[in-house]
């Protein structure tokens, strides 16, 4: 089961698939190619950087919920403040205003044109959003 704060979730997950694949027979090409693009999921990058179409669309729909309309991001990102609640107020914003700015510097969030052209925009306003509110949270604690 996945859980924040332990480091090896994208290991734990491989590790499930595996059970999966063997009990249903899936072919060890497919189970390793499957095993792969879930490793990716760590750094979220292309090997090589280009060209993988399937793993692109795999990554960009694992980072699709950066693009959904405002009030659905919102509910997001209220589960990720769910899911490490163990932190306090102000090193969780900390640590998700790095994590978001991270993104943001990247010079594509998606890898598939399709994505690219329909989300790029969005999923950028919704970032920059969320970081506007966590920065405006910890100004408004301040005073």
């Amino acid at each position: 089961m996945y859980d924040p704060r332990r480091a090896d979730n994208e290991r734990e997950s491989v590790r499930v698939f595996e059970e999966f694949a063997a009990s249903v027979g899936l072919a060890k090409r497919m189970t390793g190619k499957v095993v792969g693009f879930i490793e990716r999921t760590v750094t979220h990058t292309l090997p090589g950087g280009e060209g993988e179409g399937d793993l692109e669309l795999f990554l960009d729909f694992d980072l699709e919920v950066l693009a959904r309309p405002n009030e659905e991001y919102e509910v997001y990102a209220r589960q990720i403040r769910e899911e490490y609640g163990y932190y306090e107020e102000d090193e969780y914003r900390k640590g998700r205003v790095g994590v978001l700015r991270g993104f943001l510097e990247r010079e594509r969030l998606y890898f598939s044109e399709k994505f690219y052209v329909e989300k790029e925009e969005a999923a950028r306003r919704n970032l920059r959003a969320e970081i506007e509110r966590l920065e405006q949270l910890r100004s408004e604690k301040a005073d």
